[in-house]
Formats: C-alpha cells, sequence, structure tokens
C-alpha cells in the first residue's frame, strides 16, 4: 500500500500512471481532488519534469514538484513536507481517499473523467479566475510601491538639481559682479 507524500508505483511515462500520479499528489498535498486543469497543466509539464529529473540526477523529480518541492507563494501546499511548516495532513483528518496503486486490493476509483459537467467547469473556472486575480491584485500592489519609490527618488533627484542650479546661478551671479 502506497503511503501518503510517496509516489505511486509505474512507468512515469505511461498516461494512466501520470494520471494517477497527478491525482495522488494533489489529494496528498491539498486534499481535494483534481480538476481538469489540473490534468492539464501537469500532463503538459510531466515529460519536461521527468527529464529534468533524469537530467539532475533526482529520482521522482516530477512527483516532489507536484507535491510542493520547491514552490513559492501560493503554490505552496498546505498539507506535506513542503508545506509551511511541513505536517502530516490536515489535522482534522483527510476528506479525500489514499489514491492507492491499482495493484492494492482496496484501490480507489480512477481519476475524474475527461469530460467534466458544465458545474464543474463554471467552478474550475472561477477557481483559476479567483487564482489569477490574487496575482494580478499582487502584482498591482507591487508595482505601485516600485512605482511611489520611484516617484519618490525621482522627486528627490529634482530637488537636488533646482538646488545645484541655483547655487550654480549665485557663483555665476558673484563671479560677474565683483
Amino acid at each position: 500500500m502506497r503511503a501518503r507524500f510517496q509516489p505511486p508505483r509505474g512507468d512515469q511515462t505511461d498516461p494512466a500512471v501520470i494520471d494517477r500520479t497527478i491525482r495522488a499528489g494533489l489529494t496528498d498535498s491539498t486534499d481535494r481532488e483534481a480538476v481538469l486543469g489540473d490534468y492539464v497543466y501537469w500532463r503538459a509539464e510531466w515529460p519536461n519534469l521527468v527529464a529534468r529529473g533524469v537530467e539532475i540526477h533526482v529520482d521522482h523529480y516530477a512527483w516532489l514538484r507536484l507535491i510542493g518541492w520547491q514552490a513559492g507563494g501560493t503554490d505552496i501546499p498546505p498539507y506535506g513536507p513542503y508545506a509551511v511548516p511541513p505536517n502530516g495532513g490536515p489535522p482534522g483528518g483527510w476528506t479525500t481517499p489514499l489514491v492507492d496503486d491499482p495493484e492494492a486490493p482496496d484501490a480507489p476509483a480512477p481519476p475524474l473523467p475527461l469530460t467534466p459537467s458544465p458545474a464543474q467547469l463554471l467552478v474550475d473556472l472561477q477557481t483559476s479566475l479567483t487564482h489569477l486575480a490574487e496575482q494580478v491584485a499582487s502584482l498591482d500592489a507591487s508595482l505601485r510601491t516600485a512605482g511611489h519609490t520611484a516617484t519618490t527618488a525621482l522627486d528627490r533627484i529634482e530637488q537636488r538639481l533646482t538646488h545645484l542650479e541655483q547655487q550654480l546661478a549665485r557663483m555665476w551671479r558673484d563671479r560677474w559682479t565683483t
């Protein structure tokens, strides 16, 4: 039986194993079922992550990234070894079933179908839009702070230049009037 936060067994180039791994990683690190957007994103990333793991000699690199290794900001998972702080799961217990390897006798159902209901698509879209809105708000705040800092610096430079111009004018006037 697979333990939480351990990758499922199988060929990480097999689409069925990849889907089971995506589902396992998200239920383990977020205690939620994977949705269509999760599958689309991670399926596209998976070959590059597996190749990168081979390149840098890190076993299960794709799995580690899926459960939050090297994540930052809103991508940091709430549960697992890469949560902040690291933990063993939800304090009140898991709401999602353990995704086990298929040879286990009590293996759960396969991943969600690839054709979600319109209601699920709306939920996924709302979740994505909320996430994007949070990122835009964060970026806007950063830009406003940077813009304010730049404006303040430019104001100080302008004041200094005005002061230097006045000094130069006085020096010029003193030199030619004496």
